[in-house]
């Protein structure tokens, strides 16, 4: 059975094989307490090497780089979605940037997401951004864990969002933006995703069924399939804007560039287009459970964010570009 060992101050894990070898692995502390804890993390996975269901070498502290591996592989047998892997993979990079790769996993600590979130603010990261990472090294710590590779989950406070309304796009807007695209396809491509409300990945996982289109359960972000009407305007549009479309990163950089030089503000973005679709459709329907599967929400709390806008308010500036181009008209005759 395993047992401590102290050598120049420092508490190691003796460990002794069935050949009679030894194995000194290092607890890199000199308190007896947190020595004693890893003994018996060790202890445990002692059996599980003389019972040959485990290597020699996976008795010692994994590595943060061996372990991110481990971690991504394990999401992808979970099947999780490539993009909530991609965010994992990307807020764990981040992380290396406080701690060593070839650094222990446990030297993941609470101190170190403090550092982690401090880095990530000296970036300019939004909130709602450094959440974002907050929760992917929350789900790397918590199945480190699970795996015994850790005595102790990290601790994650994350920081306070100030809850807005949804930020959607006026007739006016949109107007101006479709007016600065000089590229036809780009200009069908934001018009797709203003009359269906996809997420910006979407548009790359979905297929038109005659007057209708298809967001598969796969790529979807609920992992549910889902279905969205086709409205006749934009038929041609979805044909063009999803045949050899554009890449995500140029499409939402493109959106950027206009919606500046259209001088909208930067609460704005191309999701303020799926905005726009919702406040749209629930105007038109009155039927927030409707919305709620056009947009492929998991929960209707979401949904009813949409609810905290008076209905008359969104009918009045839904409407204003039309009202105004009328009087224009009438003016003119």
């Amino acid at each position: 059975m395993a047992s401590l060992r102290k050598l120049k101050g420092k508490w190691y894990v003796r460990v002794r094989f069935n050949n009679a070898k030894e194995k000194l692995i290092p607890t890199y502390s000199g308190d007896e307490r947190i020595a004693k804890q890893k003994l018996r993390l060790i202890q445990d996975k002692e059996f599980l090497v003389k019972a040959k269901l485990l290597e020699e070498f996976e008795l010692e502290p994994l590595t943060l780089r061996d372990a991110k591996e481990k971690f991504l592989a394990y999401c992808k047998r979970k099947n999780l979605r490539v993009g909530t892997i991609d965010s994992y993979t990307t807020s764990i990079e981040n992380l290396f940037n406080i701690l060593k790769p070839s650094g222990s996993v446990r030297t993941l600590t609470n101190q170190t997401i403090h550092k982690l979130q401090d880095h990530l603010t000296g970036r300019k990261l939004k909130e709602t951004s450094i959440n974002i990472n907050l929760r992917s090294i929350r789900a790397f710590s918590n199945w480190l864990f699970r795996e015994k590779h850790t005595l102790k989950k990290v601790n994650i406070e994350f920081m306070k969002v100030d809850k807005s309304l949804p930020k959607f796009l006026l007739p006016d807007e949109l107007e101006k933006i479709y007016s600065l695209c000089e590229d036809d396809k780009m200009k069908s491509t934001f018009r797709v995703y203003e009359h269906l409300g996809l997420r910006l990945e979407e548009l790359h996982h979905c297929v038109r069924e005659d007057d209708f289109v298809k967001v598969t359960a796969k790529n979807a972000k609920s992992r549910r399939d889902r279905i969205v009407p086709l409205p006749a305007k934009v038929q041609d549009d979805f044909d063009i804007a999803t045949t050899d479309p554009y890449r995500t990163e140029r499409i939402s950089k493109t959106f950027t560039r206009l919606r500046k030089k259209a001088g909208i503000g930067d609460e704005k973005s191309l999701h303020s287009l799926r905005h726009t679709f919702a406040i749209r459709m629930l105007v038109e329907t009155s039927d927030v459970k409707l919305v709620k599967d056009m947009l492929g929400h998991s929960d209707i709390k979401t949904t009813e964010l949409y609810l905290n806008f008076p209905p008359d308010y969104l009918k009045s500036v839904l409407t204003r570009k039309k009202d105004e181009h009328a009087q224009i008209a009438i003016a003119v005759a």
